[in-house]
């Protein structure tokens, strides 16, 4: 078996681990990606899954997230100007309907979104707009930090607590997103509303610290337009990809890591699972979750005690999903009327937030959702990239929230239970298809069901199911994530650093593994302007 050697290895081909071997690459060092599966990306890939031409994305969709990175917004790594990573603006960021007929368009125009919920609520409208000018103060104080290492948890509480801002964030960080929004609003609707967008990260509106990520996606929804990455999900690792061949990077694909080996309290090498041994003579980089790492492939060094009991009782998220990839010979077009078609993500959602909530506390007990109180989310991409899908035809991405696991069989039940699962699929789409004038099961031309189970099989990054990593609760997030110990990216284990959606700033496309490069080149003396002006 051969051996090979570098300054860097990365275990993983997501795109926070091609992030961090950019940056890397950077600086002069020579890099090796190993990839367990035969292509890149991880969850941020698209795929032909249904039928010829038709291009699915089955993990991320629309990326929003990065653009106020820095790998982005200056396109620190070339991707936009040398490699042609791009987003398409669709001006409609989303839309929620409701089963009346009726809904709410998010453009990016607060007034327009306020004079849609005022056709219902005059009250709740005047109540939203305050809720919303007053919240965006806090949005630079939540964005501040995500691109770079977070501070230690008491000097950033600390630093919160110092401005009313800081203090009505952290208070923010504490409450559910149902505790807030029923101090600001009366409308069952509206309600509903910002309750289903607090589960973009998957914590139910119940959780403690769900209020945050409402008001961060409220907020964010009422003055941003909405957007697409051209070519699918899958732009992105693959400018990524390029940019770190240029700079004589190394991908290899269906390389699995099953060892990170040990000496001296120091990350020399990794084992492949077929045989090969790769040293990094200066750093390696672990993509995939830390559970994994340390209580599965770190060989040669003992774990403490407590960590390890820490790290077996990380807090996952209380819901996962099924995603279904679905070719159809029309675009929707929405009973609450044509605003609403050109929409980036449409979500139906009961108008009772009962339902709604019903719904979440089935999940978190493992049950399957009624039919009342389904909610999935909805995109097609096609109208905005026409090449994603043969001329006149389209994709459909529905993601509907799901136990990871049902009954006692847990996440086993997906695969035992296979009419049941057809059954539920069938109920979401045929859910989603009674909101619009046009579509029924007669136009849809293929499809794929993706459960939970599917998930953790397909990339070990996912466990049980939880395709955002450890569950986004405060305890959880910033430098707690996963854990105190290993939060920062560094570990206990010299050379040994861990990136993904395990640490900050979490699931979601964010670029957080340039986060995890400035701490590495640090270590190893580089000054980050320095390479910075290597670009």
């Amino acid at each position: 078996m051969a051996t090979h050697e570098y300054d860097a290895v990365i275990i993983g081909s997501g795109h926070n681990g091609l992030i961090v071997g950019n940056y890397l690459a950077m600086a002069g060092l020579s890099v090796c990606v190993l990839e367990a599966n035969d292509m890149i990306g991880g969850c941020t890939t698209t795929v032909e899954c249904t039928l010829p031409g038709f291009k699915h994305d089955i993990g991320s969709v629309a990326l929003g997230a990065i653009q106020s990175n820095p790998v982005y917004a200056n396109d620190e790594l070339g991707i936009r100007e040398k490699y042609g990573f791009e987003f398409i603006d669709t001006k409609k960021n989303g839309a929620t309907l409701y089963p009346d007929g009726t809904g709410v368009v998010e453009d990016g125009d607060l007034a327009h979104e306020l004079a849609q919920i005022a056709a219902y609520s005059p009250e709740d409208a005047q109540a939203y707009g305050q809720f919303i000018q007053e919240k965006a103060r806090l949005l630079p104080l939540i964005s501040t930090g995500m691109s770079t290492c977070p501070p230690p948890m008491g000097l950033f509480v600390n630093q919160l607590n110092s401005t009313p801002e800081g203090r009505d964030l952290f208070k923010s960080m504490s409450m559910s997103a149902l505790q807030m929004a029923r101090q600001w609003f009366k409308h069952p609707k509206t309600i509903s509303h910002v309750l289903k967008i607090s589960t973009e990260v998957m914590v139910t509106p119940e959780d403690a610290g769900s209020a945050m990520w409402m008001m961060f996606v409220a907020v964010g929804n009422a003055f941003r337009s909405g957007s697409l990455p051209k070519g699918g999900s899958i732009a992105l690792p693959n400018a990524l990809a390029a940019a770190l061949k240029d700079r004589g990077g190394e991908i290899i694909l269906n390389k699995k890591v099953v060892k990170i080996n040990v000496e001296d309290g120091r990350a020399v090498s990794v084992e492949t699972a077929d045989g090969d041994t790769y040293v990094g003579t200066k750093a390696i980089i672990s993509n995939v979750d830390a559970r994994r790492v340390f209580l599965e492939m770190v060989d040669g060094y003992e774990l403490d005690p407590k960590f390890k009991r820490d790290l077996e009782q990380i807090i996952p998220a209380p819901m996962s999903g099924v995603m279904q990839a679905v070719a159809i010979d029309d675009a929707p077009h929405y009973k609450a009327g044509p605003e609403f078609d050109d929409a980036v993500v449409v979500e139906p959602i009961p108008e009772n937030f009962q339902d709604l909530l019903d719904g979440y506390r089935a999940m978190v007990e493992g049950r399957l959702p009624e039919k009342r109180s389904l909610c999935p989310e909805s995109l097609v991409p096609s109208l905005f990239d026409p090449e994603r899908a043969p001329e006149g035809k389209h994709v459909l991405y529905l993601w509907q929230l799901a136990p990871a696991g049902v009954g006692e069989e847990g996440m086993d039940w997906w695969k035992n239970h296979p009419e049941e699962v057809e059954q539920f699929a069938r109920d979401i789409r045929e859910h989603f298809f009674s909101y619009t004038n046009n579509l029924s099961e007669d136009n849809v031309l293929a499809y794929k069901v993706f459960t939970p189970d599917f998930y953790s099989e397909w990339n070990d990054n996912i466990i049980d199911g939880n395709i955002t990593g450890p569950g986004a609760y405060l305890f959880q997030s910033y430098a707690y994530r996963p854990l105190p110990e290993i939060g920062q990216f560094r570990t206990m284990i010299d050379g040994l650093y861990l990136t993904g959606m395990g640490t900050h700033p979490g699931g979601a496309v964010t670029g957080g593994g340039r986060g995890t490069a400035q701490i590495i080149l640090d270590d190893l003396g580089f000054d980050w302007d320095d390479v910075l002006d290597n670009k």
